[in-house]
Protein backbone atom coordinates (compact mmCIF):
# COMPACT_ATOMS: atom_id res chain seq x y z
CA UNK A 1 0.00 0.00 0.00
CA UNK A 2 1.32 2.98 -0.96
CA UNK A 3 1.75 6.51 0.43
CA UNK A 4 -1.39 7.87 -1.23
CA UNK A 5 -3.54 4.45 -0.44
CA UNK A 6 -2.76 5.32 2.50
CA UNK A 7 -3.71 9.11 2.94
CA UNK A 8 -6.74 7.76 2.03
CA UNK A 9 -7.65 6.14 5.49
CA UNK A 10 -6.02 8.73 7.39
CA UNK A 11 -8.57 10.87 9.98
CA UNK A 12 -7.46 14.46 10.71
CA UNK A 13 -8.24 15.40 14.08
CA UNK A 14 -11.40 17.87 14.96
CA UNK A 15 -9.52 18.63 18.19
CA UNK A 16 -6.24 17.32 19.80
CA UNK A 17 -5.94 16.68 23.45
CA UNK A 18 -3.86 18.15 25.67
CA UNK A 19 -1.97 15.65 26.59
CA UNK A 20 1.09 14.18 25.36
CA UNK A 21 1.39 11.58 22.94
CA UNK A 22 2.10 8.35 24.53
CA UNK A 23 6.00 6.66 23.99
CA UNK A 24 4.23 2.99 24.10
CA UNK A 25 1.73 0.79 23.30
CA UNK A 26 -0.59 -0.04 25.66
CA UNK A 27 -1.14 -3.64 26.57
CA UNK A 28 -4.15 -4.02 24.41
CA UNK A 29 -6.33 -6.37 27.35
CA UNK A 30 -5.92 -4.27 30.33
CA UNK A 31 -5.08 -0.79 30.24
CA UNK A 32 -6.82 2.83 30.00
CA UNK A 33 -7.92 4.12 27.27
CA UNK A 34 -5.29 7.04 26.09
CA UNK A 35 -6.82 10.31 25.85
CA UNK A 36 -5.43 10.55 22.20
CA UNK A 37 -7.44 7.66 21.35
CA UNK A 38 -10.65 8.74 23.21
CA UNK A 39 -10.58 11.89 21.32
CA UNK A 40 -10.23 9.88 18.01
CA UNK A 41 -12.86 7.41 18.63
CA UNK A 42 -14.99 10.52 20.00
CA UNK A 43 -14.66 11.90 16.30
CA UNK A 44 -15.07 8.41 14.68
CA UNK A 45 -18.55 8.07 16.11
CA UNK A 46 -19.66 11.80 14.21
CA UNK A 47 -18.07 10.27 11.11
CA UNK A 48 -19.97 6.60 11.01
CA UNK A 49 -23.67 7.91 10.52
CA UNK A 50 -22.25 9.65 7.55
CA UNK A 51 -20.08 6.90 5.88
CA UNK A 52 -22.34 4.10 6.90
CA UNK A 53 -26.26 3.41 6.70
CA UNK A 54 -25.99 0.63 9.25
CA UNK A 55 -28.68 0.51 12.18
CA UNK A 56 -26.23 -0.19 14.98
CA UNK A 57 -28.95 -0.66 17.73
CA UNK A 58 -30.25 -4.06 16.18
CA UNK A 59 -26.51 -5.29 15.37
CA UNK A 60 -23.01 -3.55 16.88
CA UNK A 61 -20.30 -3.20 15.47
CA UNK A 62 -16.89 -3.06 17.12
CA UNK A 63 -14.85 -0.14 15.99
CA UNK A 64 -10.97 0.49 16.44
CA UNK A 65 -8.68 3.64 16.37
CA UNK A 66 -4.81 4.01 15.51
CA UNK A 67 -3.49 7.15 16.32
CA UNK A 68 -0.80 8.20 13.55
CA UNK A 69 2.17 10.20 14.31
CA UNK A 70 3.53 11.81 10.91
CA UNK A 71 6.49 14.24 10.13
CA UNK A 72 4.37 17.14 10.25
CA UNK A 73 0.50 16.03 11.87
CA UNK A 74 -1.31 13.92 13.91
CA UNK A 75 -4.11 12.00 12.79
CA UNK A 76 -5.71 8.26 13.37
CA UNK A 77 -6.90 5.67 10.89
CA UNK A 78 -10.27 3.90 11.84
CA UNK A 79 -11.59 0.43 11.20
CA UNK A 80 -14.13 -2.30 11.81
CA UNK A 81 -14.31 -6.09 12.50
CA UNK A 82 -15.63 -8.65 10.25
CA UNK A 83 -18.26 -7.26 7.88
CA UNK A 84 -21.22 -4.38 7.75
CA UNK A 85 -23.97 -5.20 5.46
CA UNK A 86 -22.59 -7.77 3.80
CA UNK A 87 -19.29 -5.26 2.82
CA UNK A 88 -15.61 -5.65 4.21
CA UNK A 89 -14.76 -2.32 2.07
CA UNK A 90 -16.24 1.38 3.34
CA UNK A 91 -14.87 4.26 2.37
CA UNK A 92 -12.47 5.86 5.08
CA UNK A 93 -12.27 2.19 7.00
CA UNK A 94 -8.66 0.28 7.09
CA UNK A 95 -9.63 -2.39 4.33
CA UNK A 96 -9.16 -6.13 5.85
CA UNK A 97 -5.93 -8.07 5.64
CA UNK A 98 -7.56 -10.42 3.60
CA UNK A 99 -11.10 -10.34 2.28
CA UNK A 100 -13.48 -12.84 3.44
CA UNK A 101 -16.03 -11.95 0.82
CA UNK A 102 -14.70 -12.41 -2.41
CA UNK A 103 -16.08 -15.38 -3.76
CA UNK A 104 -12.83 -16.81 -5.71
CA UNK A 105 -10.87 -16.62 -2.79
CA UNK A 106 -10.25 -19.53 -0.41
CA UNK A 107 -12.51 -18.63 2.68
CA UNK A 108 -15.35 -18.81 0.16
CA UNK A 109 -14.65 -21.49 -1.38
CA UNK A 110 -13.97 -23.41 1.50
CA UNK A 111 -17.44 -21.67 3.12
CA UNK A 112 -19.41 -22.92 0.15
CA UNK A 113 -17.84 -26.34 1.11
CA UNK A 114 -19.03 -26.37 4.79
CA UNK A 115 -22.49 -25.16 4.01
CA UNK A 116 -22.54 -28.29 1.74
CA UNK A 117 -21.32 -30.44 4.52
CA UNK A 118 -23.73 -28.89 6.83
CA UNK A 119 -26.45 -29.59 4.85
CA UNK A 120 -25.47 -33.44 4.14
CA UNK A 121 -25.60 -33.72 7.79
CA UNK A 122 -28.81 -31.97 8.74
CA UNK A 123 -30.34 -34.10 5.85
CA UNK A 124 -28.79 -36.87 7.15
CA UNK A 125 -30.48 -36.04 10.78
CA UNK A 126 -33.80 -34.46 9.51
CA UNK A 127 -34.35 -37.08 6.57
CA UNK A 128 -36.39 -39.96 6.29
CA UNK A 129 -33.25 -42.39 6.17
CA UNK A 130 -32.35 -42.12 10.06
CA UNK A 131 -36.02 -41.69 10.37
CA UNK A 132 -36.57 -45.19 8.97
CA UNK A 133 -33.40 -46.73 10.77
CA UNK A 134 -34.80 -45.59 13.76
CA UNK A 135 -38.10 -46.65 13.44
CA UNK A 136 -36.70 -50.54 12.09
CA UNK A 137 -34.91 -50.31 15.31
CA UNK A 138 -37.81 -49.93 17.58
CA UNK A 139 -39.79 -52.79 15.72
CA UNK A 140 -36.48 -54.88 16.27
CA UNK A 141 -36.31 -53.84 19.85
CA UNK A 142 -39.84 -55.24 20.31
CA UNK A 143 -39.48 -57.97 18.19
CA UNK A 144 -36.81 -59.26 19.62
CA UNK A 145 -38.70 -58.68 23.50
CA UNK A 146 -41.49 -61.03 22.26
CA UNK A 147 -39.48 -63.44 21.18
CA UNK A 148 -37.29 -63.55 24.67
CA UNK A 149 -40.92 -63.91 26.52
CA UNK A 150 -42.10 -66.44 23.97
CA UNK A 151 -39.06 -68.34 24.64
CA UNK A 152 -39.26 -67.69 28.56
CA UNK A 153 -42.76 -68.72 28.46
CA UNK A 154 -42.42 -72.21 26.83
CA UNK A 155 -39.16 -72.58 29.14
CA UNK A 156 -41.61 -72.42 32.01
CA UNK A 157 -44.40 -74.36 30.60
CA UNK A 158 -41.82 -77.17 29.56
CA UNK A 159 -40.30 -76.82 33.46
CA UNK A 160 -43.34 -77.53 34.45
CA UNK A 161 -44.00 -80.91 32.21
CA UNK A 162 -40.94 -82.17 33.56
CA UNK A 163 -41.32 -81.47 37.22
CA UNK A 164 -44.79 -83.32 36.62
CA UNK A 165 -43.13 -86.59 34.32
CA UNK A 166 -40.12 -86.46 37.36
CA UNK A 167 -43.19 -86.80 40.11
CA UNK A 168 -43.76 -90.16 38.67
CA UNK A 169 -42.09 -93.18 40.79
CA UNK A 170 -41.41 -95.24 37.36
CA UNK A 171 -39.08 -92.70 35.97
CA UNK A 172 -35.93 -94.32 34.38
CA UNK A 173 -32.58 -93.00 34.83
CA UNK A 174 -32.49 -91.88 31.09
CA UNK A 175 -35.55 -90.65 30.95
CA UNK A 176 -34.33 -88.32 34.24
CA UNK A 177 -31.02 -87.76 32.32
CA UNK A 178 -33.08 -86.75 29.04
CA UNK A 179 -35.21 -84.63 31.24
CA UNK A 180 -32.21 -82.95 32.66
CA UNK A 181 -30.40 -82.44 29.39
CA UNK A 182 -33.80 -80.61 27.87
CA UNK A 183 -33.80 -78.64 30.41
CA UNK A 184 -29.95 -77.11 30.25
CA UNK A 185 -30.52 -76.68 26.60
CA UNK A 186 -33.59 -74.51 26.91
CA UNK A 187 -31.08 -72.07 29.60
CA UNK A 188 -28.44 -72.46 26.86
CA UNK A 189 -30.50 -71.18 24.33
CA UNK A 190 -31.98 -68.26 26.44
CA UNK A 191 -28.37 -67.10 27.09
CA UNK A 192 -27.09 -67.36 23.37
CA UNK A 193 -30.60 -65.45 22.86
CA UNK A 194 -29.94 -62.71 25.01
CA UNK A 195 -26.11 -62.69 24.57
CA UNK A 196 -27.12 -62.32 20.86
CA UNK A 197 -28.72 -59.32 21.72
CA UNK A 198 -26.04 -57.66 24.16
CA UNK A 199 -23.23 -57.98 21.40
CA UNK A 200 -25.33 -56.62 18.19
Amino acid sequence: MNNKEVGGYLHTFDSFPSSPLPNTFDFPHQYNPNPWAIEAAIQLQRIIPKRINHDFSSMGKMFGVLVVQQKNSIKYLAAFSGKIDETTLIHGFVPPIYNTLDNSAFFKQGESQLNSLTEKIEGLVNGSTLRNLKNEITELEASFQASIQALKSTIRINKEKRAQIRSSPHLSDDRRKALEESSKQEQLALKKCIAFKCNN
